[in-house]
C-alpha cells in the first residue's frame, strides 16, 4: 500500500529557551485546538514540517526525491549533509517520534551511504565527530566487502577509491556506476558489461555495499563530472531506484549562471556567506521544493563545534543552526480584519482595577486613559527623565498585581542589574502582591554589545515570547534603551524594519509594550521607525515653572504637601509627561510634572510625604502667565 504524505523529519537546528539558566527544548504551542505541542527544528519548519517524500511501496517504489546542497566552497555544504544524515539516523532509533510517522517512513531502521570523492572517510567520522559527541556510534567506514550496518552511516571516502585504481578514472567512472548500482538497479543488466570494460571497477559493484540500496545515499560532490555527464548521471539515479527515498548531492556552485542540477533536482538548498561590516554571515535559502510548500528567502546559518556551543550562543546546541529572516516572522502574524479591529477599540482603555496601584501610575492613567492594551507605547525624551523608572514600575504593576508575565529587553543593563533596579523599585515604591519569579514569571533578555544580526536578535526574543505565552497569561515587555542601538548592535540598527518589525510582532501575539527611547541629537529624529508604529507617544523633557505655578500644581493631588516649603524660590525645574499622540481618536495635548523622590532625597526639603515616583497632572488652574511662560521656556 503506498503511503501518502510522508515526511523525513531533519530534527536541524533544534531551538531551545532558557530558564534560570538551564536549556530545555523550545515549543510552539498546540493552542485550544487540542494539538499537541511541538518541538522547534528550523529546518524542518522552512519547509513547514519536514521534506514530503513521493509515495512509496515494495510493488509500487517511486522515484526517491532528489536534494542538491549548493553554494561556494566553504558555506556548509558538506556539514550541512553530514549533520542530514546523523539526525535522520538517530531519529530512526527514538521511539518517542510519532507511530504513523514511522510506518509512512517504511520498515525500519535505515541505511545511509556517504560517498566523498575528495575526503577519506576516517577524516569525514573525525569532521562529524567536532560536531556531535557520539559521532563514532553512528559513522563507520565502509567495508566494501561487507553490507551496510542498519541504522548507521557507512563512509565511503578517497582511501576507497584508491584501492581500486587511479584517482582519475576510478572517481569518473567508478562514482558513477557504483551510485547507479547502489541504488539498487537490476544488477545483472550491467554486470557482463562491466566486467568486459573494466575489471578493477567490477571487483566494487561486486561488493556487498554496492547491493546494499540505502535509504539515503548522499554524493559529496558532483564537481568530479564533467558538464556533458550531468544530465546521463542523473537520470541513471532516477530510473534506477527501488529502495533509496533520497538522494543528496553536494555541488560547488558556479560563479556565473545555473547548472543543471539546480533544473533537475527537487529540492534546492543554497548556502552562501557574505561579509557585513567584517563579520562572516553565513546564509540558507531554500530554493525551490517542488511538490511542497516551503519558506522563501535568505536566512542566517551558524555551525557550532563542541568547543564553541556552549559559549556561541545560549539558544542552541552544537550543530548547524538557522536563524529565521525577519520576515519570516512578520509573516506570521499578518493580523486579520477582525483582530485588528479589536484592538483598535482597546486603543485607550486598560481593563485592570487601579485602585491598588502605585498613586504615581494612578494619576497617569486617568490623564491617559490608561496605556493601550495589546499594543505600543513609546516613551521618548531627554536622559534622566525617569523613563526607565516609570516603565519598570508599569511593568511590575502588571506582573505583581495583574497576573500578567514581563519580559525586559535590555540593551544597556545586564540582567544583574535590571535585576537590581526592579528590587530597588519595589522596595522604593513599597510595592505590594506577589513578588515575580526572575527567570521564569519575569524574564530579563540582555544582549551582549556585538555584531548580532537582527536574524539572532529576533530569535531570542521570539523564543522568550513562546516561553511566556505557555504561561497562558497576558504579557507585558519593557523595551528599554533603544538609543543604544547604533552604537551597540550597528548590524540591527542599519536594518529599517527591525524596530518596526519587533513591534508588529509583539503586536501580532496581542503583548502590551513600551519601547523607551532617548530624543537627542544624536538619535534619529523617527526613533527608529518607533514613533510611526506607537499608537501612544509620551515625551519626558525638564522645564521650568515658577515656583508658586509648581507648588500650586503638586498641591492639587499631594494632600501632605507644605505650601510654605521653599517659598524664597523664584524657579523649579522638573520633568514634565507631554502627550504628543494617541491613535483612535483621542485629543493630544495632556500634560504632567513627574519626580523622583529616591533615597539619597531628605522629605523635609520636597513637597510629597512618601518617596518614590510621583505624578502630577497639569491642570486648568494655571494663569495664562504661567502658561505662556512654560512655552518659552
Amino acid at each position: 500500500m503506498a503511503h501518502k504524505d510522508a515526511r523525513i523529519r531533519t530534527r536541524i537546528a533544534e531551538a531551545k529557551w532558557s530558564v534560570n539558566g538551564v536549556l530545555d527544548a523550545a515549543k510552539i504551542s498546540g493552542g485550544a485546538n487540542g494539538h499537541a505541542d511541538r518541538h522547534i527544528y528550523w529546518l524542518d519548519e522552512l519547509f513547514h514540517g519536514g521534506i514530503v517524500l513521493p509515495p512509496h511501496s515494495s510493488r509500487d517504489p517511486a522515484k526517491p526525491v532528489s536534494v542538491l546542497i549548493t553554494g561556494p566552497p566553504g558555506g556548509g555544504k558538506s556539514t550541512l549533509a553530514l549533520e542530514l544524515c546523523y539526525r535522520i539516523a538517530t531519529a530512526m532509533e527514538d521511539e518517542v517520534r510519532d507511530r504513523p510517522t514511522i510506518e509512512a517512513l517504511g520498515p525500519r531502521p535505515w541505511q545511509l551511504l556517504y560517498v566523498s570523492v575528495d575526503t577519506a572517510a576516517n577524516d569525514i567520522i573525525h569532521k562529524a565527530e567536532s560536531f556531535f559527541p557520539d559521532a563514532k556510534e553512528w559513522f563507520i567506514a565502509a567495508n566494501p566487502k561487507s553490507e551496510l550496518a542498519q541504522t548507521r552511516i557507512a563512509v565511503w571516502g578517497t582511501n576507497r577509491i584508491k584501492e581500486w585504481g587511479p584517482l582519475s578514472k576510478t572517481v569518473d567512472e567508478g562514482l558513477k556506476w557504483a551510485a547507479h548500482l547502489a541504488l539498487g538497479a537490476d544488477f545483472a543488466k550491467f554486470e557482463a558489461q562491466i566486467l568486459k570494460s573494466d575489471k578493477v571497477l567490477s571487483r566494487w559493484f561486486t561488493s556487498p555495499i554496492a547491493r546494499a540500496a540505502p535509504q539515503v545515499l548522499v554524493i559529496d560532490s558532483l564537481n568530479v563530472l564533467e558538464a556533458g555527464q550531468a544530465g546521463e548521471f542523473f537520470q541513471k539515479f532516477l530510473l534506477a531506484s527501488k529502495r533509496t527515498r533520497m538522494v543528496v548531492f553536494v555541488l560547488d556552485s558556479a560563479e556565473q549562471g545555473r547548472q543543471f542540477w539546480e533544473y533537475a533536482c527537487d529540492i534546492v538548498i543554497r548556502l552562501d556567506h557574505t561579509a557585513s561590516e567584517e563579520y562572516y554571515v553565513r546564509t540558507l535559502e531554500i530554493v525551490k521544493a517542488r511538490g511542497q510548500s516551503h519558506v522563501l528567502g535568505q536566512h542566517q546559518l551558524k555551525i557550532y563545534s563542541k568547543s564553541t556551543a556552549d559559549v556561541a550562543h545560549p539558544y542552541c546546541d552544537e550543530g548547524l543552526f538557522i536563524f529565521p529572516s525577519i520576515h519570516y516572522y512578520l509573516s506570521l502574524y499578518k493580523k486579520s480584519e477582525a483582530s485588528s479591529q479589536e484592538n483598535i477599540e482597546k486603543i485607550g482603555k486598560d481593563d485592570s482595577e487601579l485602585s491598588d496601584a502605585p498613586k504615581s501610575l494612578q494619576n497617569l492613567h486617568r490623564m491617559i486613559s490608561g496605556f493601550p492594551q495589546g499594543r505600543c507605547t513609546a516613551f521618548v525624551g531627554s536622559r534622566g527623565g525617569h523613563k526607565s523608572h516609570l516603565g519598570y514600575l508599569y511593568l511590575l504593576d502588571r506582573v505583581m498585581k495583574r497576573n500578567n508575565v514581563g519580559l525586559v529587553i535590555s540593551l544597556r543593563d545586564d540582567e544583574l542589574t535590571a535585576r537590581s533596579t526592579m528590587e530597588r523599585i519595589m522596595k522604593q515604591e513599597q510595592l505590594s502582591g506577589k513578588e515575580p519569579t526572575f527567570g521564569d514569571t519575569l524574564e530579563v533578555l540582555y544582549y551582549h554589545p556585538g555584531y548580532i544580526t537582527p536574524e539572532e536578535f529576533f530569535h531570542r526574543m521570539y523564543l522568550s515570547v513562546l516561553r511566556l505565552k505557555a504561561k497562558n497569561r497576558p504579557i507585558s515587555v519593557l523595551f528599554n534603551s533603544l538609543d543604544q542601538l547604533s552604537a551597540r548592535f550597528p548590524l540591527c540598527a542599519r536594518q529599517q524594519i527591525f524596530v518596526p518589525g519587533i513591534i508588529e510582532c509583539l503586536t501580532g501575539e496581542k503583548i502590551t509594550s513600551i519601547f523607551i527611547g532617548v530624543d537627542e541629537k544624536d538619535q534619529p529624529v523617527e526613533q527608529y521607525g518607533l514613533l510611526p508604529m506607537a499608537d501612544l507617544i509620551l515625551r519626558f523633557s525638564p522645564e521650568q515653572f515658577s515656583y508658586s505655578d509648581y507648588i500650586a500644581t503638586i498641591l492639587q493631588s499631594e494632600s501632605g504637601a507644605d505650601s510654605r516649603l521653599l517659598s524664597t524660590r523664584g524657579q523649579h525645574e522638573t520633568i514634565v509627561v507631554s502627550v504628543i499622540r494617541f491613535a483612535g481618536g483621542k485629543k493630544a495635548g495632556a500634560r504632567g510634572i513627574l519626580e523622583l523622590v529616591d533615597e539619597k532625597t531628605d522629605l523635609n526639603e520636597v513637597p510629597y510625604s512618601q518617596r518614590g515616583l510621583h505624578f502630577t497632572p497639569i491642570t486648568s488652574f494655571l494663569t495664562t502667565d504661567a502658561l505662556s511662560r512654560e512655552k518659552r521656556t
